[in-house]
């Protein structure tokens, strides 16, 4: 994603991201909705590492994150193996699609949103979200989710 791409985005009533065919590993195009959680982080980094000129530059650096990531471990309780215990990467999309599911998100905008399983003739010929009605389902399921919120650890006796 470039810094154009987030500032786009941003400036929308119900902010979501263009993702181009070339920036998905599955070649789909699609509208990928941002939390407002998300909006207040994204607008935040904007406004304290990229200048005006800026906007071909990519905002996420993969490696960078993965590492601080790494750096900064958010625990996992309920993994029971210590050295995997902490939150990867990779967990975030597994994140998504499994909370996704204690909320009542439903199959297709949770497919369409994680790009999972979006090839063959149905998606490519006849869905077509726009971004608003991605937006609209997106936060219908979402909006009330604070993520922000760690719970605290219960005393052990």
């Amino acid at each position: 994603m470039t810094v154009g791409q987030i500032r786009t985005a941003l400036k929308e009533d119900k902010p979501a991201l263009h993702v181009l065919a070339e920036q998905e590993k599955n070649r789909c195009e699609y509208w990928a909705p941002l939390h407002s959680v998300v909006v207040t982080a994204l607008k935040q980094v904007l406004a304290n590492d990229f200048g005006d000129k800026d906007d071909a530059k990519p905002f996420f650096m993969y490696t960078s994150f993965e590492s601080w990531l790494e750096r900064h471990k958010t625990p996992l309780p309920r993994v029971l193996d210590p050295s995997k215990a902490h939150l990867w990467l990779s967990d975030y999309r597994k994140f998504a699609a499994q909370f996704g599911q204690i909320i009542g998100w439903d199959t297709t905008n949770r497919k369409y949103v994680l790009a999972h399983g979006m090839t063959g003739v149905e998606w490519e010929h006849y869905s077509n979200p726009q971004r608003e009605d991605v937006y609209d389902k997106y936060m219908e399921a979402w909006k009330d989710i604070d993520l922000t919120v760690v719970q605290p650890k219960k005393p052990t006796n």
